[in-house]
Parts: structure tokens; C-alpha cells; sequence
């Protein structure tokens, strides 16, 4: 059965995204909710560059300043990713805006699908309806297989530690879980294993 992914034209990105450099961090500016997507199947999408699959990208941080560090298991939809570590949850869109829904809904929605999924946690909306998510950068990498066809979206969550208590790993994809400080992520020997997006976030903390 064919899985579909949600993208945008490479050449519709913002021009920021189209000029980074190497493995960057790009700000997100609100027009770029206006963009054109399309829902592609992820078997030419995967290794076509004139496509950018959007994908929420989650940190997940703690009371006490830590981040949550995980290996991405070999369940995941994505292979060349498989044995790396990773702060950053969530997955791909497999659905597009329709009717009075727009993109930036969209993408809210399937971040908060995808985080409840991913650890048990159910970010529910703060008062007033608005979502507890904010999408703040891009993750870019188009020198690195992976990140040439994919753009990130970099949000956060600040978990309680009762929500921390009852966490609860998706069987595998987030395997072999911890908090860790940011000084044991820029370890050389955790800094090294980890994948691209979340080592340049690490690097930018």
C-alpha cells in the first residue's frame, strides 16, 4: 500500500532555506503557511530534490532543563535513520489541507497526533483553543541524503514531570529513552551518533 507524504516544490521554499549553507537553522516567518503543498507517494518522493517532504521535528524537554535523547528504532518509516540517536519527534504528513483548514492547522495537528503517538503524552490545546506547539525554525541539510528531500519544522514541549512519569515509548521507533543535559549530548561520544537535525540543534543551544 502506497504511503504518501505532504511537500512542498523545493523551489517554493523560503529563499532563507534555499541559500543555507551545509546544516543550518533557518527562522520560520509565518508566510510560509501560505505555501503550495501536495500530497506525494513517498516512493518517489524519498530521492526526488525537487520536493521537500515537511515534517514536524519535536524536542522534548524537562523541569529540570533536560532533553529527551532516544535511538530510532527499525520500525521506523525511514532506514537511513535507523540506529542513530535523535531529540527530535514526530514524522511525516500524510494528509493536506482541505476545506477550511489551512496548512499551519494542519501541521499543529498532525504534530499533536504525532507526539501523543510517540510518548503517550497528549499535549491537549492551552485555554482558548491554541495549541501548545510553535513552530519556530527550519532544519535544512540539502548536503546530506536524507535532508534533501525533507524540510524540518522544529517545535518544543516542556513536559511536567507527572507527564514525564507515565511516558511510554512507541515499540520501534523511540527505543532506549533518556533525559540527558546538554553538556551529555555535546559529548563527543553521544555528539557523534546523533542525526543531523538534532546535532545542529544541540549546536545551537
Amino acid at each position: 500500500m502506497a504511503k504518501f507524504a505532504l511537500c512542498i516544490n523545493t523551489q517554493d521554499a523560503p529563499v532563507a532555506v534555499q541559500v543555507a549553507a551545509g546544516l543550518s537553522m533557518v527562522p520560520i516567518e509565518q508566510l510560509f503557511f501560505t505555501t503550495p503543498t501536495r500530497l506525494i507517494d513517498r516512493a518517489f518522493c524519498e530521492t526526488d530534490r525537487s520536493t521537500l517532504q515537511l515534517l514536524p521535528y519535536i524536542v522534548l524537554k524537562s523541569e529540570d532543563q533536560k532533553i529527551f535523547c532516544y535511538h530510532r528504532g527499525d520500525a521506523g518509516a525511514e532506514d537511513r535513520l535507523h540506529g542513530k540517536l535523535s531529540i527530535g519527534l514526530g514524522g511525516h504528513v500524510d494528509i493536506s489541507p482541505e476545506g477550511d483548514s489551512s496548512l499551519y492547522e494542519v501541521l499543529i495537528d498532525e504534530t499533536e497526533r504525532e507526539f501523543a503517538e510517540e510518548t503517550g503524552i497528549l499535549a491537549n490545546p492551552i485555554l482558548g483553543g491554541h495549541s501548545v506547539f510553535k513552530f519556530t525554525d527550519f532544519l535544512v541539510d540539502f548536503n546530506d541524503d536524507v535532508g534533501s528531500v525533507h524540510l524540518g519544522l522544529l517545535t518544543s514541549y516542556w513536559a511536567s514531570d507527572s507527564e514525564i512519569a507515565i511516558m511510554r515509548e512507541e515499540k520501534g521507533i523511540v527505543e532506549k529513552g533518556s533525559f540527558m543535559t546538554l553538556a551529555e549530548l555535546r559529548a563527543p561520544e553521544v555528539h557523534a551518533r546523533l542525526e543531523n537535525w538534532s546535532r545542529v540543534i544541540v549546536d545551537n543551544m
